[in-house]
């Protein structure tokens, strides 16, 4: 589970959304979609603010 801020250039935060993946082996990659639930017109960046690691 990773969680994520969508920031504006100037570091602001406008939203918030979260991801998951499942059956992930350490050193693997992921890819995976994070969709936040307000509309940003804006270009963003975005910055993990947690991620949360469950045993399978």
């Amino acid at each position: 589970m990773v969680q994520v801020e969508f920031v504006d250039a100037s570091g602001t935060r406008l939203g918030e959304a979260s991801a998951a993946a499942s059956n992930v082996a350490p050193e693997q990659e992921v890819n995976t979609k994070a969709q936040g639930l307000d509309q940003i017109t804006t270009k963003v960046t975005c910055r993990i603010t947690d991620v949360t690691r469950y045993a399978s």
